[in-house]
């Protein structure tokens, strides 16, 4: 069949006629402009959506070195304050202690990365398992380290066997008394390692531990 084209007067568009019934392509122009306003629409919605909600400014007191305060809050319309300000740095606050050497020497669990800890420093770790309702105990052992000569069958004492002092410190709420059982224990092994630990009897596990004497010769 023969394709011809006839001018509409109301849209001022040119249809295809092919037999019946007519196609227009008006309709398809009518249907890319009104997908391309809908894009357009939502672009600005979403745009708008976002400015709002990014632009709100947040409310609180933020944290300067080691205290809240609301009052040294920059804000947002500042950027050149990140360059002359620094809030993040408390070392003027904070007091530092130097780690311990690490080379040839030997790791006890926590705190052994640290110098040897005095008597105030040990009595205030054993003052924190008492306030947490653990239960002290003392350790010594003449090697200090993992060693494989009697097994090599793994497991939790896989070479990490220590010998109890006496039997776990039941009941203890004074750190003195704690601070005497480790002064007995160094006058009866003074060149063994001798260790803190927290046994905690509700979970049925060691909750801490920290070595608290070396021999002399290392």
């Amino acid at each position: 069949m023969q394709l011809s084209t006839f001018k509409c007067p109301q849209f001022t568009k040119y249809y295809h006629l092919s037999g019946s019934p007519f196609i227009p392509l008006y309709y398809s122009f009518l249907h890319n402009f009104i997908s391309a306003s809908f894009k357009i629409r939502s672009t600005f919605s979403l745009r708008n959506m976002y400015a709002g909600s990014f632009a709100a400014p947040v409310s609180g007191a933020g944290y300067v070195g080691l205290k809240a305060n609301s009052s040294n809050l920059y804000t947002t319309t500042n950027i050149e304050w990140c360059k002359t300000k620094n809030i993040v740095s408390n070392g003027s606050k904070t007091h530092c202690m130097k780690t311990w050497n690490p080379i040839n020497n030997r790791k006890f669990e926590t705190l052994s990365y640290l110098p040897p800890l005095s008597d105030e420093s040990i009595g205030k770790e054993i003052d924190y398992m008492l306030k947490k309702g653990w239960t002290p105990c003392l350790e010594f052992d003449e090697v200090g380290c993992i060693r494989r000569e009697n097994s090599r069958m793994p497991g939790y004492y896989d070479g990490r066997y220590w010998t109890l002092w006496k039997l776990p410190f039941f009941g203890c709420t004074d750190s003195s008394q704690v601070m005497n059982e480790i002064k007995e224990c160094k006058e009866q092994y003074p060149n063994a390692y001798i260790r803190c630990l927290a046994f905690d009897d509700h979970r049925h596990m060691q909750a801490m531990a920290f070595l608290i004497h070396k021999p002399p010769s290392t």
